[in-house]
């Protein structure tokens, strides 16, 4: 019997745009992955709502209960997800729009003890998120929201704010005046935007073009100030100093601010005002130099042979584990026979009443002998109990002692197999950076200001330096945890199969960075090293106080500004390609539609002008350029490509609109 809450509703509004989720939950019997009459009424519903809809997505994930094999469940749960989808594109859902999993028995809603359970947990759940995407702007923000960061400070106070990204505010004492120009002293609540990726431009709708002509950009920043609820202005004569990074440093840049041109999009006005820029190859970094044929001395045999990356097997079996006696029910008595039920009509009818009452006292009494029999057998087993019970106790206190000291030795030995394998990688990373200090000892000397912090990241184990070091590491982690555990508590780690353990691999994003061990000893038994690393410390201190860069900040590659208004600005330069140097592009257009053109050679982002059929500006010529197009098509919901492109003349783009999820459009824009 299926549940009663095959249906289950989440709905919310996130900020900014509408979104609507719910969740709608399919189930099935044992091992079986058909649709029933119910299943098909409630897809039918669903499919029919959707057709009615502006666009949405649907995500289908399959499970099982925990009977049977990983892989069984597995597959079974990938079938049921298979088939609510196949039903749905049937019924008209485009399969552009669906999303499938499954996990099979690795996330159920409830435990699996009891039928009840195991029946809740034999679902597919249909996660179907609508949205109301009326612009590119609200696509954008749906995907990838654009950030700002808030920051409060002191206005009565000179303070230093310093941005995610680096971009630096010095602000000077009473420093903001409301908008008619009274003094405000008190907490000021700063608005923050760095922009200085394509992906920022995009989120915050900022082109790097002017009049029409394309700039070569440094970056973009934004720097508002409120109060009470009201936006707060700079004060005469209270310039705000800005430091802001880049990895594109030209001379020649200048302040511009900005003006929204017919499509909302922000272009750029030159106010004339120019960076200040120190790049860090203007800087003679002060130097040092420590003794090179003593740190080569240190440095440790490797045997070259034994750097493979040859796999430990991670299976542990475990044995069955003795079962508890069984005490049976106990059995109730019969129900007396209906008298009538025990004769026929006829014989109810001519049977004389003796007959029929001998009849009725022998079925009372094979009746009572069977019960007896039974309940004397129940008794029996009842004696036995205590002794089994006692017995099972014994037993497997026996086996968790026995089992337990097995797996303890089994994680004693992979501790040793690891070891094995790694100790060539350490050696060989500890003699890396040796010879890194060595080396340039003898060239042009070490700037760093912490060498024993750079001695110890160059010998530890990196992820650049091998994944399978990773691998092997975080997976030895994983088991050691279980050491101190009990018998029961590994096994319920390996969630019931009590056959074996499997541990995956890590992702790569869970990778850690491990300190090698053998740098660590060398640190230990060598004070002469920690002792040349100290002193190398406090004479490239004293050498950058002399030099005037006391802190790495004074070194930074900045672009610096002095601005005397609130507000969003630009360092720009017009680029100096030529109009002839000049291509044409145009696009027909259907539905809301957005053109990005990213110029790496001048670092700049142009956006088309669109006025609701047609794309259409100007590029340079012989320039490798990233096209990105995005649209709400009205029927495909939102699009996109991604493609390089080089004009050597006009280029009239003929636009073949490909669906996108907006899961998958987030990974494109991020990776932009």
């Amino acid at each position: 019997m299926k549940p009663l809450y095959t249906l289950f509703l989440v709905f919310w509004l996130t900020q900014g745009w509408a979104q609507e989720q719910r969740t709608i939950r399919i189930h099935f019997k044992s091992e079986e992955f058909g649709l029933d009459q119910e299943d098909r009424r409630i897809l039918d519903a669903l499919s029919k709502q959707l057709n009615t809809r502006n666009y949405y997505e649907l995500s289908i994930n399959g499970h099982t209960d925990h009977d049977a094999s990983n892989a069984y469940n597995k597959a079974l749960s990938g079938q049921r997800a298979n088939m609510v989808k196949n039903y749905l594109i049937e019924n008209g859902i485009p399969a552009e729009r669906l999303r499938v999993n499954w996990q099979g028995e690795t996330k159920p809603l409830v435990s699996n003890a009891r039928e009840q359970g195991k029946q809740k947990n034999r679902r597919v759940d249909i996660v179907v998120t609508e949205y109301q995407l009326k612009s590119i702007s609200d696509l954008v923000e749906q995907t990838t929201p654009a950030s700002i960061q808030v920051y409060t400070v002191d206005s009565r106070k000179a303070n230093i704010v310093t941005a995610q990204e680096g971009t630096r505010f010095k602000i000077p004492e009473n420093a903001f005046c409301f908008e008619d120009g009274t003094l405000y002293t008190g907490i000021v609540e700063l608005e923050v935007k760095e922009i200085l990726s394509t992906l920022a431009a995009i989120q915050h709708n900022a082109s790097t073009v002017s009049d029409g002509k394309p700039l070569e950009s440094g970056g973009m920043f934004s720097f508002e100030a409120r109060a009470e609820g009201k936006r707060l202005e700079l004060r005469p004569g209270k310039n705000v100093d800005v430091e802001m990074p880049s990895s594109y440093l030209k001379s020649g840049m200048t302040l511009f601010t900005p003006v929204k041109n017919t499509n909302g999009v922000t272009e750029w006005k030159n106010t004339g005002q120019e960076f200040a820029i120190r790049p860090s190859s203007a800087v003679q970094l002060p130097t040092y130099r420590l003794d090179s044929k003593y740190l080569r001395s240190l440095m440790v045999i490797v045997d070259s042979n034994k750097e493979k990356h040859t796999e430990i097997n991670w299976t542990y079996k475990f044995p069955k584990a003795p079962l508890p006696p069984a005490i049976g029910v106990k059995p109730k008595p019969y129900n007396p026979p209906v008298r009538r039920a025990l004769f026929s009509r006829l014989e109810n009818i001519f049977l004389p009443e003796w007959i029929k009452e001998n009849r009725y006292q022998a079925e009372l009494s094979r009746r009572n002998k069977l019960y007896q029999s039974k309940l004397d057998r129940y008794n029996r087993n009842v004696e036995n109990y205590q002794r089994l019970i006692a017995k099972y106790k014994a037993d497997s206190a026996a086996f968790e002692e026995r089992e337990l000291e097995k797996f303890r030795t089994w994680l004693a030995q992979k501790e040793l197999e690891v070891e094995k394998r790694i100790k060539p990688y350490h050696a060989k990373n500890l003699n890396f950076a040796l010879e890194y200090f060595a080396t340039n000892s003898e060239k042009d000397g070490l700037t760093a200001p912490t060498p024993l912090a750079l001695f110890k990241h160059l010998s530890n184990i990196k992820r650049r330096d091998s994944e399978w070091i990773h691998r092997l590491t975080v997976a030895y982690q994983s088991i050691q945890k279980l050491e101190n555990k009990s018998l029961t508590q590994v096994m319920n780690k390996c969630k019931g199969q009590l056959s074996f353990i499997l541990f995956t691999e890590p992702n790569r994003e869970d990778f850690e960075w491990f300190e090698n061990p053998l740098a660590m000893d060398l640190l230990d038994r060598e004070p002469k090293l920690l002792t040349m690393f100290s002193n190398a410390e406090i004479e490239i201190r004293k050498k950058r106080i002399e030099a005037g860069f006391a802190s790495n900040e004074d070194i930074e590659k900045v672009y610096g500004i002095s601005i005397g208004k609130t507000g969003l600005y630009n360092c720009d330069k017009f680029s100096n390609i030529p109009p002839t140097q000049m291509a044409g592009f145009r696009m027909e257009t259907k539905g809301s539609t957005q053109v990005y053109f990213k110029v790496p050679g001048i670092n700049s982002l142009i956006y088309a002008y669109c006025n609701g059929a047609v794309a259409y500006c100007s590029l340079p010529k012989n320039m490798d350029i990233t096209m990105i197009i995005m649209s709400i098509h009205p029927e495909m919901g939102p699009t996109f490509e991604k493609k390089t492109i080089k004009l050597s003349q006009n280029l009239n783009y003929s636009y073949q609109p490909k669906p996108i999820l907006l899961a998958e459009l987030k990974k494109e824009l991020a990776s932009l």
